[in-house]
């Protein structure tokens, strides 16, 4: 379905279809917060032919850390169409001190991402190979397939506020799947080691980032999903007319 849906057009929609996922927080079994990140899918155009997604995520998470206690609010709102075209904006505060992170990959695939801290802006450029992807894009369904058994893989956290690339190698956990009383999903998951911490994640078949964790310096955050969203409802479709000879495959 998501493939046919970035080759073509909605006919007949008023709102471009979402989903959206809530994730509970907690640190040693304990409730800390929650995160939300809503996934809306923008459709096929003659300016975007592939289509893309539009993302924002929204954490919230009060937590005593190394008998600190810390309050931690982040925002980002990011942009994702295909061939090397994203950009976001990630807001972090933790007890009330607030950086920005400002990221867009140009065409060619290179970044440059600007940290604002008050009136300071720090900016900083990445070659293609530099910088693979930042972290909210793992919640990016499009994108299933870059994460691959021993890829080696360099992301920014925009959860961190800092200019620091995370890199690694990813490792295939095995195929999981997980079953309540109304459904079941399956999937597979994969680890990631870096110098700064471990980072494992559970993808669903279609993408969905069902259930991950993080590590830095000796904390460990867990994020379990509440619900497993509904596929989005992409209503009747039409061939925009620039690719009027173009089918879908079946895979």
């Amino acid at each position: 379905m998501m493939i046919g849906y970035f080759l073509f057009g909605l006919a007949h929609a008023n709102t471009n279809p979402s989903q959206t996922l809530v994730y509970d927080l907690s640190i040693k079994g304990l409730a800390v917060g929650s995160r939300t990140v809503t996934i809306t899918y923008i459709p096929a155009s003659e300016k975007t032919p592939l289509g893309g997604r539009k993302i924002k995520s929204f954490t919230e998470l009060e937590a005593s850390i190394n008998g600190k206690k810390v309050t931690y609010v982040q925002r980002t709102t990011a942009q994702i169409s295909e061939r090397f075209t994203k950009n976001f904006v990630s807001t972090i505060s933790i007890n009330g001190n607030v950086t920005e992170l400002q990221g867009k990959q140009k065409k060619d695939g290179t970044w440059a991402i600007n940290q604002v801290i008050g009136n300071q802006v720090t900016k900083k450029e990445f070659s293609r190979n530099g910088l693979h992807a930042f972290s909210l894009e793992l919640f990016d369904p499009g994108q299933l397939s870059r994460w691959q058994d021993g890829e080696k893989f360099r992301f920014l956290p925009t959860e961190t506020g800092t200019l620091d690339v995370f890199e690694g190698e990813w490792s295939e956990q095995g195929q999981f799947r997980l079953s309540n009383q109304y459904e079941s999903i399956s999937g597979q998951k994969l680890k990631i080691n870096t110098q700064q911490g471990v980072l494992e994640a559970l993808w669903s078949t279609s993408g969905l980032l069902i259930d991950w964790s993080i590590s830095i310096s000796g904390v460990r955050v867990d994020a379990d999903i509440r619900n497993i969203p509904k596929p989005p409802e992409f209503g009747e479709i039409g061939p925009i007319k620039s690719f009027g000879g173009v089918e879908e495959e079946e895979l």
